[in-house]
């Protein structure tokens, strides 16, 4: 009786065996073929999870920016800015983006942090001309059109500081 086990076990542990090896590369082989799937599926829970952006934010993926106007669990949608148009203006392109890119590419969020984008407005002034004169005038200028923002925007620097350990001279 003992050997009798042994034997039918033994041909039971060996079609175990290949089934064990037959299981193995068919799992191996679907994760394989639903990879770029199980990764955007994985993508979407980090973008609810995590919130690198929300609807309503700008972002920008790789050489795509634009707004976030839907965010499913294959893609995100956004709706492109830039591009040919000169301004941050809408082409009115929608571009659906897979969310595996924000594992792989670098993601620029616009609203995130700190509202405000710096400018720089480049003014060629000669050796000829008065400096300090020039200087006052744009001066002037700023104080004039920007200086309530001036205020909220140094409230928004000191928050961000706090929640982003960016450190900025005031």
């Amino acid at each position: 009786m003992t050997l009798g086990i042994l034997v039918v076990g033994r041909i039971w542990f060996q079609a175990f065996e290949s089934a064990a090896t037959f299981l193995g590369l068919l799992s191996a082989g679907i994760a394989i073929a639903l990879r770029d799937p199980l990764v955007n599926f994985v993508a979407w829970i980090f973008i609810l999870w995590r919130k690198p952006f929300v609807v309503g934010n700008r972002i920008q993926v790789g050489e795509h920016a634009g707004d976030v106007i839907d965010i499913r669990v294959f893609q995100f949608s956004i709706l492109e800015i830039g591009n040919w148009v000169q301004a941050d203006q809408s082409t009115g392109r929608i571009i659906h983006i897979p969310n595996l890119k924000v594992f792989e590419q670098a993601l620029c969020n616009f609203d995130m942090g700190f509202k405000y984008i710096w400018n720089e407005i480049p003014v060629l002034i000669t050796f000829e001309s008065d400096w300090q004169k020039a200087k006052a005038i744009l001066q002037e200028i700023i104080d004039e059109y920007s200086g309530p923002m001036i205020k909220e925007a140094e409230q928004e620097i000191i928050a961000s500081a706090k929640k982003f350990l960016t450190f900025t001279k005031a």
